[in-house]
């Protein structure tokens, strides 16, 4: 009797998952109780299915389901990548907001992208909680699994808006290498000024465009600092004047953190891709 080889069924949709632990080809990597669960309980997956495999160092991987059962979830890695490009290279700097609104903010970041997160204890912060590192990195995880940023979000913290700031000049784009044109940007909608208050897309998409003719894009870092509910004091606005911030608006209404955070991302992210294609 002729013997019909099983393949694994069509997939409509490769899963992320995740691993503490880093990679390379061929190796055979047994997934965490957690990740487990969500294979092999939620998603049901069999062996043979595709998967894509995040690390904590920052790697990202195609793998393969080597073999699942009630015991475990061994992962084959059939390619790596060490250090993936981000979508666009933004940090946000963002003052310490309430419990609820500072989760909220951590999945809004993750889901579109952001490169690294770094709350400041703001002069105005009415954050009364203690950090909760763990959770928030797990928090920030799950929100990966639907977007597939192809970088984990970093998440600082800061005791000050000059730290936050020094925090984000010192950590490295995704070759390993130190931002040259770093373009700060302050989002501050009780900034008194008598001209227009300058939108963020058309402050980041001018300040793009002036780069363009160096054809060279990787060396760039966008820096949006948003201030906490009730917005940045008068020595932090003097602070960000005097490392040449960009002062922008986000429109005519005050904003709650998290929505100002995926307002400015979502244009953010738009106009480093209408520069950037231009450019290629």
């Amino acid at each position: 009797m002729m013997m019909t080889q099983k393949y694994p069924k069509k997939q409509s949709q490769i899963w992320r998952l995740f691993s503490q632990n880093s990679f390379k080809v061929d190796d055979l990597i047994a997934l965490d109780d957690t990740e487990h669960h969500y294979t092999f309980n939620v998603l049901r997956l069999e062996p043979g299915a595709l998967v894509e495999l995040s690390s904590a160092s920052g790697q990202l991987s195609q793998a393969t389901l080597e073999s699942i059962s009630k015991k475990g979830t061994n992962c084959r890695i059939l390619k790596v990548t060490d250090n993936p490009t981000p979508v666009a290279p933004i940090d946000l700097i963002v003052g310490m907001p309430k419990p609820g609104a500072l989760e909220e903010t951590l999945q809004i970041a993750a889901e579109m992208g952001a490169r690294n997160l770094i709350f400041f204890k703001s002069d105005h912060s009415h954050f009364k909680g203690t950090e909760k590192s763990e959770k928030w990195a797990k928090i920030a995880q799950e929100s990966l699994r639907i977007s597939k940023a192809t970088l984990p979000l970093k998440i600082m913290t800061a005791q000050s808006l000059d730290e936050a700031i020094a925090l984000s000049h010192g950590t490295t784009l995704g070759s390993h290498q130190l931002a040259v044109n770093n373009l700060l940007f302050a989002c501050d909608e009780l900034f008194q000024t008598n001209d227009t208050p300058v939108n963020i897309g058309f402050a980041i998409t001018k300040q793009l465009a002036k780069l363009s003719s160096e054809s060279d894009f990787s060396k760039v870092l966008i820096q949006i600092v948003i201030g906490p509910e009730a917005s940045f004091s008068d020595n932090e606005r003097q602070k960000l004047n005097s490392k040449g911030a960009h002062t922008v608006s986000l429109g005519p209404l005050i904003l709650r953190v998290p929505t100002a955070v995926s307002y400015a991302l979502s244009v953010t992210l738009d106009c480093w891709r209408c520069v950037t294609s231009k450019d290629m």
